[in-house]
């Protein structure tokens, strides 16, 4: 196989996570620079002191989006010896799915079914199941048949499987009923 033919390397699960982290937290960063801090840094010190005038606000920015994810209770931090760890919990773990989820682009020629009969026991899980659907953009053929215009099999199903409702629910791609 010739290097202009060579497929990307698939990237692990916690590549991905990572990733999103940086692209959600560079989203929380862009916040526009104060021209009048920037003008006196620069000309009180120079090149050098504006540089360090921008990272100390980008380092202030990322503690500050860390801070609001943590709040939030979509990242997790714990002490491992001399280090920190941060993760996604379950609920930051479904705000990504559902941000690739719409991020699917909407395609005319299919649609994803989605047909659930979840049982009383799992009551909560069944409502919440609902309410995500429905904030994704599904939409509601009956109580338990849920429909969109796009082809997320591959993310719900990873839903489906950190919600721990895979028994009862089942994923179709099919074509486009409109």
């Amino acid at each position: 196989m010739s290097k202009n033919n060579r497929q990307p390397k698939p990237i692990s699960e916690n590549k991905a996570i990572f990733f999103t982290i940086a692209r959600l937290l560079g989203s929380a960063l862009t916040i526009p620079y104060d021209l009048y801090h920037f003008q006196s840094a620069y000309m009180q010190g120079g090149r050098d002191k504006l540089k360090q005038l921008k990272k100390d606000l980008d380092d202030k920015r990322i503690r500050q989006a860390i801070y609001d994810l943590r709040r939030r209770r979509y990242l997790a931090i714990k002490k491992q010896g001399g280090r920190l760890i941060l993760s996604l919990t379950n609920k930051g773990k479904l705000v990504i799915l559902k941000k690739r989820l719409q991020q699917t682009p909407v395609d005319s020629h299919v649609a994803t079914l989605v047909v659930f009969d979840i049982p009383e026991s799992q009551r909560r899980g069944r409502d919440q199941f609902r309410w995500w659907l429905k904030d994704c953009g599904f939409k509601m053929v009956q109580r338990s048949v849920w429909i969109i215009n796009r082809n997320v099999t591959q993310p719900l199903a990873k839903v489906v499987k950190q919600l721990k409702l895979s028994a009862w629910i089942r994923i179709f791609l099919t074509k486009n009923p409109s």
